[in-house]
């Protein structure tokens, strides 16, 4: 139960169809803190360089992006000690997403309009990474943070971007798997709600 709503099918174990759990090696801990280390440095250069609301804009972006990156793996370290789940599970009620620290949690089928991959972009720049496009329904928002509300209103307005986006690069699961998985489980909860609908009119 998330928010006081109660899922239409309560989860057991016997109802997890997938997991796929964060790798959390130590080749992604190192390329991070690479990374991370990289944007410091380049915010450190351009701190004495700021000249104007453009330099400034590109310090900040350095600094939140070099924190973004440390925060994350920080969150990564932790849950792997821990027994949360890191990582993307799919079961009888929906998708539960632990995928990083900015994931949106659970999200129930019947909130669900798409899944479809997708291939993020900086500034029309193609990123190595690839995830995962969620479209949801305006039940989810409603019954969110409002952290979670301003994201979906952002991706849509602004970013033009799914509503949700599962991060699959960390994952020991390759994203064609993950999302043959996730399309699969949608189009069959779809065709059961299908089913059950008919049968009640049938009742009636």
């Amino acid at each position: 139960m998330e928010n006081g709503i109660q899922p239409k099918h309560p989860s057991t174990e016997d109802s997890v169809h997938f997991r796929s759990e964060d790798s959390s090696g130590s080749d992604a801990f190192r390329m991070n803190l690479l990374l991370a280390l990289a944007v410091f440095s380049l915010a450190y250069i351009l701190s004495g360089r700021i000249d104007g609301l453009f330099e400034l804009g590109v310090w900040v972006f350095c600094l939140v992006f070099c924190t973004y990156l440390i925060a994350d793996r920080i969150y990564g370290i932790v849950k792997a000690k821990g027994k949360g789940l890191r990582g993307v599970l799919v079961d009888g009620d929906g998708i539960l997403d632990r995928s990083s620290w900015v994931s949106v949690g659970r999200v129930y089928w019947h909130e669900i309009k798409a899944i479809y991959p997708i291939n993020p972009s900086f500034f029309g720049i193609p990123l190595p990474r690839q995830g995962i496009g969620l479209d949801v329904r305006d039940s989810f928002i409603l019954r969110r943070s409002a952290r979670i509300r301003l994201k979906v209103w952002l991706n849509r307005k602004v970013f033009r971007a799914p509503d949700i986006q599962l991060s699959s690069g960390k994952l020991r699961t390759r994203r064609e798997q993950i999302l043959l998985v996730l399309q699969d489980a949608l189009r069959r909860y779809e065709l059961r709600s299908i089913s059950e609908a008919k049968n009640l009119d049938y009742r009636s």
